[in-house]
């Protein structure tokens, strides 16, 4: 995570430097916003991919491998325009797939832990401290071949990531299409406040990151000096604040950290002070950025696609970004501060009416009460008689019973063997990933998959989750 956080960040900044080169000051903001919609295309693709050709991910890895390198040389050698925007088009696109990657990797590590917000804050922050000693140490030509370099590397680390990748509960990458519980109504209604208040945080972020790249562009300030490295605090504290408040109150933070940075606007469009603006504009970044990467996180475990939800938050601020960009640049051009005024009212007034006036991002997270104590939400239950039992299966507490008794039988009854029966107990009384559970059994991860599948075979049962609801469903018939 933190190695794609250096790389599309470096690129970014990289790409803007040629811009202003070969295109001219003004038009270095809305061209990088043509890039972070670009990078869309990957985060999108990606999950799709993996959904429907799951038995050629090493043929996309290979392929996506070598576009990104080809796209990093072509953006950095290009000295004609056309050549210059498809690199860059083609270079935020893998870097989306390679992000995807990154985001889902995290998310099933950390998704269901007390230290999520932290673990992101802390590659966000290790991201910014690279890229700032390598503008600082490498200065004039050389970051180019040095981008290219790291670049290489990072992509080959992150791919082999993909290749590798499993589902959240450790099933093969071919399995992922019979994966993913449909969301409670609550789930999908925060899903849509958050979304609501990622676009109208986007909205005042993009439009200080368009004047601020504006005047970086006609080196009124540099944006890889010293006052970037601001980010690193705010997404720290960021991310411990997030993790003790278990999310609670995060409403308020961003509505406040949304008004201190549409002061920074004003600020900075009045030429009060450019370099203030900035070091507004970085405190306020670093816990946005922490914000919408936690939250979706969060949100992939309870949502029916997890491949895709895991970096929704970056896909929405980079959509915000492209559509915010130009009409940003367009009034601060034609200096109407009247429209700036009401345009950043408007996009306050939707922050606050996401974040504020419901339950929000205070649920985020947290389980719903009314879902299936021992079902794995990382699973499915595709079955007409899971579906029907579910509710009957689950109204005696497994803990509350004695399983050695009936798991007999049962394996009895199935012609299990005591090696599947130990993970038929397993399955029963963990709530841990497939992963976990293999290292408690002291089995590998493909012993283990081989033993589920005969048990699935000899039982009738398509997923973990029918598994368990076909055993409790069996006992209480029994």
């Amino acid at each position: 995570m933190a190695l794609f956080f250096f790389v599309f960040l470096t690129s970014t900044f990289i790409f803007d430097e040629h811009a202003a080169l070969l295109f001219g000051p003004s038009l270095v903001s809305p061209l990088e916003s043509l890039m972070l919609g670009s990078s869309v295309i990957g985060f999108i693709l990606r999950p799709y991919l993996c959904y429907r050709l799951p038995t050629r991910r090493h043929d996309v890895s290979t392929l996506i491998g070598t576009l990104a390198v080809a796209a990093i040389v072509v953006t950095i050698m290009a000295r004609r325009t056309w050549a210059f925007l498809a690199g860059g088009i083609v270079l935020f696109a893998t870097l989306g797939y390679i992000g995807s990657a990154a985001h889902s990797f995290l998310a099933r590590r950390y998704a269901k832990t007390p230290y999520l917000a932290r673990t992101v804050a802390i590659t966000y922050a290790s991201a910014i401290v690279l890229q700032f000693i390598f503008h600082i140490i490498v200065p004039g030509d050389m970051p180019n071949q040095i981008v290219l370099v790291l670049s290489t590397l990072a992509v080959v680390t992150l791919l082999h990531a993909i290749a590798e990748t499993k589902a959240p509960d450790g099933a093969a990458w071919q399995d992922l299409s019979t994966m993913g519980a449909v969301p409670p109504p609550a789930t999908r209604e925060i899903t849509v406040r958050l979304t609501v208040a990622i676009f109208c945080l986007t909205g005042i972020f993009a439009a200080l990151n368009s004047a601020l790249t504006l005047s970086h562009a006609s080196n009124a300030i540099d944006l890889g000096s010293w006052p970037r490295l601001f980010l690193v605090p705010s997404a720290l504290t960021a991310g411990m604040l997030f993790d003790k408040l278990d999310m609670r109150r995060v409403g308020m933070i961003m509505t406040a950290v949304a008004a201190l940075s549409a002061c920074a606007l004003f600020i900075l469009i009045g030429n009060v002070g450019i370099r203030a603006s900035a070091i507004v504009f970085y405190l306020g970044s670093g816990v946005f950025v922490v914000f919408f990467t936690t939250t979706y996180m969060k949100l992939s475990a309870h949502m029916r696609m997890h491949e895709l939800w895991p970096s929704m938050g970056r896909v929405f601020n980079n959509i915000g970004s492209m559509l915010v960009s130009a009409p940003a640049i367009a009034l601060i051009d034609y200096g109407d501060l009247l429209g700036m005024i009401v345009a950043t009212i408007v996009l306050l007034a939707g922050v606050a009416a996401s974040l504020l006036l419901s339950s929000g991002t205070e649920q985020i997270g947290h389980e719903n009460p009314h879902e299936n104590p021992r079902a794995d939400i990382n699973t499915e239950d595709t079955s007409q008689q899971g579906a029907a039992h579910s509710s009957e299966a689950t109204s005696t507490p497994p803990a509350a019973l004695s399983l050695e008794e009936p798991l007999k039988r049962f394996c009895q009854a199935y012609s299990l063997t005591p090696r599947e029966g130990d993970v038929v107990r397993a399955l029963l009384t963990m709530d841990d990933s497939v992963s976990d559970i293999a290292s408690a059994l002291f089995l590998s991860r493909s012993t283990l998959y081989r033993l589920i599948a005969s048990i699935n075979k000899k039982t009738g049962t398509a997923s973990r989750t029918a598994l368990i609801t076909f055993f409790w469903t069996w006992y209480n018939a029994s």
